[in-house]
């Protein structure tokens, strides 16, 4: 951990969620859990799922704040929570924003309360994958960013959308490496556990279920793989709205004894060893974690060229259109699979810059920067 102050620095860390499988909640997590003693991090959010996630929040000297999900009906209520939070709560030296539509409410509390050092960080590279979300989000996002006075992004993909030529400090989504390193012996384990035969391969797949992860596209993929090869099953890892559509598609396509569909799970490090190839064909993305740790763990990755070609070790992962069909999608990863040793990548991805342990003080030198400037304005 990064020793780079000995004055405490409270934060107050804003993100959607604090469920396993958000990429925002495990750039909080990840960072909050390397991050110095002395940065204090609170965590406001809107969905509150893992005990674990509030466990290391709590034994790190944070508190957890959870607030209504904002929505149209409950604005008013909202923003009533958010005035009678920041009167009681006005002693942070930094806000971090992990919820760019949120900004604008958050931001003008904080000001309000005379908080001066706003966060606004850029995680993705479009405004929402529904029309009538994106309407919604383009003027709040706007407002945020003209509120903010320091941006971060995960990707310079993710920066570039959301700030154009505005300064922005890119925080890559690191990771625990090496809890990632690929086990010969965690592999034959799970592969017994998820009754998989050691000669099946594993096409892998983790995201919340929803329409920007595109998987009902990755089960056309793999139906057109049981085609060429029926030695193939599916493991998809995640929950959320898209779940009803994707059992009906699986049901439709007949292949239920191909696909094993796990709810989000605390030890993904786990059941990236029992994959062969990792496949994410998402419609839009800054730079998915899941990559990294699928990286980590010694797999080629294949993904859509909407998502950051940012993705740190380039000779492990192929980048394919989504207006390609299906069946060239599947063709390739069965190419790759064939052809395709795996290894331990675990120096790479440190030399890349995506181990936590050597990142997180990026972070806390900004926060000790900002602090100070704002403690010197004030002498």
């Amino acid at each position: 951990m990064t020793k780079a102050s000995n004055k405490k620095i409270k934060v107050l860390m804003i993100t959607p969620a604090l469920n396993y499988g958000g990429g925002i909640e495990k750039f909080v997590i990840n960072y909050t859990k390397y991050l110095s003693k002395n940065i204090i991090i609170d965590v406001a959010t809107h969905e509150n799922n893992s005990k674990d996630f509030r466990n290391l929040i709590k034994e790190r000297g944070g508190k957890l704040f959870l607030f209504p999900k904002l929505n149209g009906k409950n604005i008013f209520g909202f923003c009533h929570e958010l005035n009678l939070f920041f009167s009681k709560n006005h002693d942070y030296d930094i806000i971090h924003c992990n919820m760019p539509n949120a900004s604008p409410f958050y931001f003008y509390y904080a000001k309000k309360y005379n908080i001066k050092n706003l966060i606004l960080h850029s995680h993705e590279t479009d405004y929402a994958d529904i029309f009538s979300h994106k309407l919604r989000n383009i003027p709040l996002i706007k407002l945020g960013k003209k509120m903010a006075n320091i941006y971060a992004a995960c990707s310079e993909k993710a920066g570039n959308f959301m700030f154009k030529k505005q300064k922005y400090i890119v925080f890559n989504n690191a990771i625990e490496a090496d809890k990632y390193i690929y086990n010969q012996k965690i592999r034959k384990e799970y592969l017994k556990k998820l009754k998989i035969n050691h000669n099946e391969k594993i096409i892998g797949h983790i995201g919340r279920l929803t329409p920007v992860k595109n998987q009902l596209f990755l089960l056309d993929i793999f139906k057109e793989l049981k085609i060429m090869d029926s030695n193939y099953k599916l493991l998809l890892i995640g929950k959320g709205e898209m779940y009803k559509k994707i059992k009906k598609k699986i049901q439709d396509l007949n292949l239920n004894d191909s696909v094993i569909m796990i709810d989000s799970i605390p030890d993904p490090e786990d059941y990236y060893q029992v994959m062969d190839i990792f496949v994410l064909p998402s419609i839009y993305e800054g730079l998915p974690f899941v990559a990294v740790e699928a990286q980590a763990s010694g797999l080629h990755v294949v993904t859509s060229t909407s998502v950051s070609n940012e993705i740190p070790l380039k000779n492990n992962v192929t980048y394919l259109s989504l207006e390609l069909p299906a069946k060239e999608w599947a063709k390739k990863i069965k190419s790759i699979i064939e052809n395709n040793d795996r290894e331990n990548t675990y120096d790479l991805i440190k030399k890349a810059g995506f181990d936590i342990k050597t990142e997180a003080h990026k972070l806390e030198e900004l926060y000790v920067k900002i602090s100070k400037s704002s403690n010197s304005k004030k002498e």
